[in-house]
C-alpha cells in the first residue's frame, strides 16, 4: 500500500536571472542531525536527515537545516553561493515600549558559510550552534546569494528553543 516513484519535472520557465532560469530557494527543512552517508529515516540527495518537524531544539544541541537552492548560475562549469543564517529572538515587547526599551531576547546568532557545486540545483546543508542562546521563540532566515549571478533569495522559518 506504500511506495515510492521517481517523477521528471520539467524546469521552470522564465522567473528571476539570466538564460531563463527561475532562482530561489526551498523551504527549510530543519533537523536533530544530518548524515553525509545518508544514514536516517528522510534521505535527500545522498544526505541522511532526522527532521524535526515540530521546530523544537534544546540549547545543548545543534539546529541543523537543510534546504535546497534552484537556478543556480554557473561559471566554468561550477556554482558558487554564499549562505548566510540568522537566528533572531521573536519581539517579546511591541509598540512604543518595544521601541524605547529593545526588542526580544537577546542578540541572536548568525553563520556564514561559503559552498560550490556542479549542478544548478544544489542541496545546502549546515548547522547552527545554540548554546549560548536563552530559551524562547526565534526567527530562522536563511539567505542564498549566487555569487555568479549576484542575486539572492531567502526563507524563514520559526524555531522554538527549549
Amino acid at each position: 500500500p506504500r511506495g515510492a516513484t521517481d517523477v521528471a519535472v520539467e524546469p521552470l520557465a522564465g522567473g528571476v536571472g539570466g538564460a531563463g532560469l527561475w532562482f530561489g530557494v526551498s523551504d527549510l527543512l530543519l533537523a536533530t542531525s544530518v548524515d553525509d552517508e545518508g544514514r536516517g529515516p528522510v534521505v535527500r540527495d545522498g544526505l541522511g536527515i532526522v527532521p524535526a518537524p515540530r521546530a523544537a531544539f534544546a540549547t545543548t544541541d545543534p539546529v541543523y537545516v537543510v534546504l535546497e537552492a534552484y537556478g543556480l548560475a554557473m561559471d566554468e562549469g561550477r556554482t558558487r553561493t554564499t549562505v548566510e543564517a540568522t537566528l533572531r529572538p521573536v519581539a517579546r515587547r511591541g509598540g512604543l515600549l518595544g521601541r524605547l526599551f529593545g526588542r526580544g531576547q537577546g542578540p541572536g546568532v548568525s553563520v556564514t558559510t561559503e559552498a560550490s557545486g556542479v549542478r544548478a540545483d544544489e542541496v545546502v546543508s549546515f548547522f547552527i550552534d545554540i548554546r549560548d542562546q536563552d530559551p524562547g521563540r526565534y526567527t530562522l532566515t536563511v539567505t542564498v546569494e549566487d555569487a555568479v549571478a549576484g542575486r539572492s533569495a531567502s526563507a524563514q522559518r520559526e524555531v522554538v528553543l527549549e
